[in-house]
């Protein structure tokens, strides 16, 4: 069977930011890609393939043999990759030239610009993925803060809830992550349930973590929002690996049956994470987060029902997010903030988000500054360790001793807890445990050094205080 030629890439048609169909490029990590009637595929894909094999079964009535597909898809990627155009692809939102675009899928997406937003064909931006589902079109004149029918927030933190969920349709920022915590019945898998419907619609509304950190690697990058849900701890392993997705991040690993050809990942994503307790007990992870504490539901209705009552308001929801998002916009340039926090970029952007929900700029302000004030105590609160340290120190100005000693000194105070996973298991430990929590200790006031060992008795070490702690106890107690 005679298969035609791959027409080359009109370079021309690529000046807008829109490409006709059936165009050839790579995307930033050298893949080649064919943009296909407003979708992305890779070509490498089973899904493209298939697409081929049938498009080549409705033109000249025979199958193509596997050796056809693979001798047609390997001359298409030649052209994608060395006379394609260079596509910098991302997953739901994305932005070019200063305009924001929402991907809604089957060849549509929103695009938001100050001021205004419309459903449009979609351009060569987004990555897909097979766990993917088609966002509802969204309606004019909706109202955001419906999506409180169906997600358990305490009053006085509904503003911030929303700001953040509005904000995660702001591409290339950092966004702080979502932890809900709570008993059974506070609604916490509702709660990400709904934002995931809302922000990034999966065949799987709530993800398990995985315990290998490529895995996880690998979920968080297929997904722009991953809310991880019963969690009964979060290693320090996979609070870093968090940390730096939230951020903005960079992984590899060796592609399958080749001796040093790398895939990549690159991260910068939304992500909830929830469980009975504040699970949070990692510094970084801890500034890169937004606390809400949920108590339990009064009035019960059942999964199902509340769900489909959602459906039926998620067009109004969605579409009252774009009416926001794109005032927001017009009002960016306008913020000025005196002092920038952390999660800067997500503040300037809240505090528009804020004045476009209806002049509450001063109090998504008070919010954030209190969601941040929270986040000291709690963070005590949850690490048996720091605990420890800062009661031993609570009386003290310096304290000199040995490694064994202090260890002691401190399981003794920890008690029962000393048991926690925050805790060194050992004195051995000590030195790394001080290394993951040295950031509080130096926000307040206490220093420890720990010398090289000069005599039998093993490592000199010696705490120093500069001020009182008795603010950020009295805190943690009522926490």
């Amino acid at each position: 069977m005679n298969l035609p030629m791959v027409t080359k890439y009109n370079r021309e048609s690529a000046n807008g930011l829109f490409t006709p169909p059936n165009s050839l490029f790579h995307d930033q990590y050298k893949t080649a890609h064919a943009f296909v009637d407003g979708e992305t595929f890779a070509l490498r894909s089973k899904t493209f393939q298939s697409l081929l094999r049938r498009a080549l079964f409705l033109t000249y009535h025979v199958a193509p043999r596997d050796a056809d597909i693979k001798r047609l898809v390997a001359q298409m990627e030649c052209t994608a990759l060395f006379e394609g155009p260079l596509k910098r692809l991302v997953v739901r939102v994305g932005q070019a030239k200063g305009v924001f675009f929402y991907d809604l899928l089957h060849g549509e997406a929103v695009r938001v610009s100050p001021g205004a937003w419309e459903v449009v064909p979609a351009p060569i931006l987004f990555r897909r993925h097979s766990h993917q589902r088609p966002q509802v079109q969204p309606v004019r004149n909706g109202d955001p803060w419906a999506i409180f029918d169906f997600v358990n927030i305490a009053e006085p933190d509904r503003l911030l809830f929303l700001v953040a969920t509005i904000c995660s349709f702001v591409p290339d920022i950092v966004h702080p992550a979502l932890a809900l915590f709570g008993g059974e019945g506070t609604g916490k898998s509702m709660a990400f349930c709904v934002v995931k419907r809302l922000v990034d619609p999966s065949l799987v509304d709530v993800l398990i973590a995985p315990k290998k950190l490529l895995e996880l690697t690998q979920v968080l990058s297929h997904h722009y929002f991953s809310p991880l849900d019963n969690l009964s701890a979060i290693p320090e392993s996979m609070s870093n690996l968090l940390a730096q997705a939230i951020t903005g991040g960079g992984f590899s690993k060796r592609r399958l049956y080749t001796n040093d050809e790398d895939i990549i990942y690159e991260l910068k994503r939304c992500i909830g994470v929830g469980g009975i307790n504040l699970l949070i007990t990692n510094p970084d992870l801890m500034d890169r987060a937004l606390l809400f504490p949920l108590k339990e539901i009064g009035e019960k209705l059942s999964e199902l029902e509340l769900l489909a009552r959602f459906e039926e308001s998620r067009p109004h929801i969605l579409g009252g997010i774009f009416d926001v998002l794109a005032r927001a916009m017009a009002l960016y340039p306008q913020v000025q903030v005196s002092e920038l926090p952390r999660l800067a970029d997500f503040y300037q952007w809240g505090c528009a988000i804020a004045e476009a929900l209806g002049g509450m700029g001063s109090q998504f302000q008070e919010a954030f500054l209190r969601n941040i004030a929270s986040k000291g105590a709690q963070l005590v609160h949850g690490d048996a360790f720091l605990e420890a340290v800062l009661r031993f120190m609570h009386r003290r100005e310096v304290w000199r001793g040995y490694v064994k000693d202090a260890w002691e000194i401190l399981a003794r105070i920890a008690g029962p807890d000393a048991r926690d996973a925050s805790f060194p298991k050992s004195p051995r430990m000590l030195r790394q445990s001080l290394g993951r929590i040295r950031g509080t200790l130096d926000k307040n006031g206490i220093t420890c050094t720990i010398s090289d060992r000069h005599d039998e008795k093993g490592f000199p070490i010696s705490f120093r205080k500069a001020g009182n702690l008795v603010q950020m106890l009295q805190a943690t107690e009522k926490a």
